[in-house]
């Protein structure tokens, strides 16, 4: 079992005169939305989360001393959260939202090798490389504000749900401190590749 602690980072934008403000996003060019507040702006403000959930349970067997053959099951979910604040006019009465959310459950079987080097009586090294095809869920939940100085304009919410193939690659080296016949204390890094899944931005 693998828990990455929530990852977040926040940045903001401001004019420098309030005045005179001038701050616009961009959309994209195949969008067009009417969402007056988030134009000619004064502040700017973007929240992203992310977290990241990773379970596997594998089967080893050896194909010599010290070189094993690796199969079993993975699942993972990962979880992301895009927060897009626009303030239009002093006191914020005419501001914009923006919000994502998404949803990733991935499931699926991997194969993998592992090799292991020893150093002596107290230590040893080791690496790995795993791979499997992964089904891809995705839930997606999007919801808009606009408020003017008329009041509220636009708060709509739009879901989707999406299926698809991944594939996960993980490699890893390791080494490993051998403390008593009992204990062993292990540190490693690990690079792992996923692909074709949707993000909140």
């Amino acid at each position: 079992y693998m828990s990455l602690q929530d990852w977040d980072a926040n940045g903001q934008a401001g004019t420098p005169d309030i005045n005179d403000p001038q701050l616009d996003p961009y959309w994209g060019s195949q969008v067009d939305l009417p969402t007056d507040s988030f134009d000619d702006s004064i502040l700017h403000d973007a929240d992203y989360e992310s977290s990241l959930r990773d379970v596997e349970i594998n089967g080893r067997h050896f194909i010599s001393c010290n070189t094993s053959l690796l199969f079993g099951f993975r699942y993972i979910h990962l979880d992301e959260s895009f927060d897009f604040t626009s303030i239009d006019n002093v006191g914020g009465s005419r501001y914009g939202q923006y919000n994502i959310d998404t949803n990733i459950d991935l499931f699926g079987l991997q194969i993998g090798l592992a090799r292991q080097w020893c150093c002596g009586c107290k230590y040893s090294f080791g690496a790995y490389g795993k791979a499997g095809l992964f089904y891809n869920n995705v839930d997606s939940d999007q919801h808009l504000v606009n408020v003017t100085s008329s009041g509220l304009d636009r708060d709509e919410r739009a879901s989707k749900n999406d299926n698809a193939f991944s594939t996960i690659i993980d490699l890893g080296l390791r080494g490993t401190y051998c403390i008593n016949d009992h204990v062993r204390l292990n540190a490693g890094y690990m690079f792992v590749v996923i692909n074709n899944v949707a993000l909140a931005p």
